[in-house]
């Protein structure tokens, strides 16, 4: 039994959705996209496949679905590590708006 998936991404902003097919190591994907968000989902897919072929090539061993895996777990990786360093930010932000707020207070500047 075969099952046709479709994803639907949204970018802020979108035009008028159109069916598009996305290739992902060798598999073809249909996903509804606006012709913003089909820019940017082609050059994740560039970026995909470049990643997948360059670890078959790497790892002879390993089949797509080992490669798959790998990819996402790299992206996931930089993903957390974009989420923490915003965290960080974050913390950082409210950290220097805690010391402004004890300057002002204490009238230092004056």
């Amino acid at each position: 039994m075969h099952r046709t998936i479709i994803a639907k991404v949204k970018l802020v902003g979108a035009l008028e959705p159109t069916r598009i097919m996305i290739a992902i190591a060798g598999k073809s994907y249909p996903v509804v996209a606006n012709p913003e968000e089909e820019l940017v989902l082609r050059s994740i897919e560039k970026e995909l496949n470049e990643k997948i072929e360059g670890m078959l090539k790497e790892y002879a061993q390993i089949d797509k679905t080992d490669c798959l895996s790998m990819t996402l777990l790299s992206y996931a990786a930089e993903l957390y590590q974009v989420k923490r360093q915003k965290d960080q930010s974050s913390e950082t932000d409210r950290f220097l708006s805690e010391i402004e707020s004890i300057l002002d207070f204490a009238d230092i500047d004056k």
